[in-house]
Order: C-alpha cells, then structure tokens, then sequence
C-alpha cells in the first residue's frame, strides 16, 4: 500500500508542477499576444516625443537666427 500512496503523491506533485508550467506559458503568450498593441503605443509616443523635440529645436534655431539679425543689424547701425 505505501509503494501505491507513494506514486500517488509523486503524481500528484507532477501533476501540480504541469499545470504551473502550462500557466505561465498561458501567461507568456498572453503577452505575446499584447506585444504588438504595446509597441504601436510606444511607437506612437516616441514618435510624438520627437516631433515635440523637432518642433522646439526649429523654434529656437529660429529664434537664434532671428537674434543673430538682430544683433547684426545693431552692430551695422552704431557703425554708420
């Protein structure tokens, strides 16, 4: 009788170890399966990130251009 209880909880403890690995790996798909939505959305706000630096980046070359004028202007106008 001990061997037949014996066998029994080794199967049962593998039993217990099977369903745990069919979990995860139910779980790792599950996530595989988000993968793709996850990186549009990441793609999406890098994408966003970089127009807002893109945007801020012309701004102040524009604004640099425009002191250098300025400044170019003054020196020409205390030099007449």
């Amino acid at each position: 009788m001990k061997p037949l209880l014996k066998l029994c909880e080794e199967t049962n403890q593998l039993t217990k170890e099977i369903l745990k690995q069919i979990s995860e790996q139910t779980r790792l798909f599950t996530e595989l399966a988000n993968l793709p939505r996850e990186l549009q959305k990441s793609t999406q706000q890098l994408s966003h990130v970089l127009h807002m630096v893109w945007r801020e980046s012309s701004l102040a070359i524009f604004y640099i251009v425009f002191l250098i004028i300025l400044a170019s202007q003054s020196i020409t106008d205390t030099t007449r």
